[in-house]
């Protein structure tokens, strides 16, 4: 049920509030998911044309990840 939200969800916090000044994604911007979200979230992240990175389940793994990122 999580993972369906967030990924309706997803767009959402890409378009409008992670935008440049000239409305576009930073050409940095990585998407985060779980190994257990569905693969719609890569599809997700194709669609703003940025890297989709998977890692494991867990706040803990995913904040490692985030580190390597930022």
């Amino acid at each position: 049920m999580f993972n369906r939200k967030a990924n309706r969800r997803a767009p959402f916090v890409l378009s409008p509030f992670s935008k440049n000044k000239n409305g576009t994604l930073p050409e940095n911007s990585v998407m985060l998911k779980t190994i257990v979200t569905p693969e719609f979230g890569r599809a997700i992240g194709d669609e703003f044309k940025i890297k989709t990175v998977n890692t494991l389940t867990g706040f803990k793994f995913i904040v490692e990840k985030n580190h390597e990122y930022n």
